[in-house]
């Protein structure tokens, strides 16, 4: 019941808003964003991931190639490594 209240609560403000949410320049409204690349511009971006819960922790290295075929169209191509991951749950 409380599930389908917050269900019913956020479809009608989804619904009910009627103003339009635009980002500032490339990337999203909230939170860090790899930039798009310019046109024939390459990237090259790394990051390391841990998650740590009940069910275990695991940590990951993970290399993102990107090139841009326009200014506001890119390709990428991610490439992960798991150094350690959470041992699968049983059902």
């Amino acid at each position: 019941m409380r599930h389908s209240l917050y269900l019913v609560s956020a479809l009608g403000v989804a619904l009910g808003s009627n103003t339009l949410l635009f980002a500032s320049g490339h990337g999203p409204v909230f939170g860090m964003t790899t930039p798009t690349d310019a046109k024939g511009g390459w990237s090259f971006d790394t990051g390391i991931m841990s998650r740590v819960g009940a069910g275990g922790s695991g940590t990951m290295f993970r290399a993102m190639l990107g090139y841009g075929i326009t200014e506001d169209l890119q390709v990428s191509l991610s490439i992960p490594y798991v150094f350690s991951s959470a041992p699968e749950q049983q059902k």
